[in-house]
């Protein structure tokens, strides 16, 4: 995961979202590197991320080369070359899409089951 520009920062004379508001998620923009570094820091602890995340630098130049804002799925092979990218999330998130698409590249198939339940 690489963690990008705030969608919404306190410090934008936008309007901040409804449910940041109510969760008291009070967020600017860092004007820093090590201060974007704290934000994701603290994002991922909040979220219990469990995944790697590294940090775009506030010139955002890997947002800006991937056209990742607001969010978006992207597979990069080894050698830097774009294997999967998904539209604009959350809406163009397709998640079968992109694990049938890493799947493709590693020549693997896995198995999912369903919850108890659930079909």
């Amino acid at each position: 995961m690489v963690y990008i520009k705030e969608a919404h920062p306190e410090n934008s004379g936008q309007m901040a979202l409804v449910h940041n508001v109510r969760a008291g998620i009070h967020i600017e923009e860092p004007a820093t590197d090590t201060d974007r570094a704290f934000v994701a820091r603290t994002m991922c602890s909040t979220l219990h991320t469990a995944m790697p995340c590294v940090v775009d630098s506030v010139d955002n130049r890997v947002n800006d080369a991937y056209a990742a804002w607001p969010a978006r799925i992207y597979i990069v092979e080894t050698d830097g070359k774009v294997y999967y990218r998904s539209g604009p999330g959350p809406e163009g998130f397709k998640t079968a899409e992109a694990k049938d698409a890493l799947e493709r590249l590693l020549g693997v198939t896995t198995q999912v089951s369903a919850a108890p339940g659930t079909r």
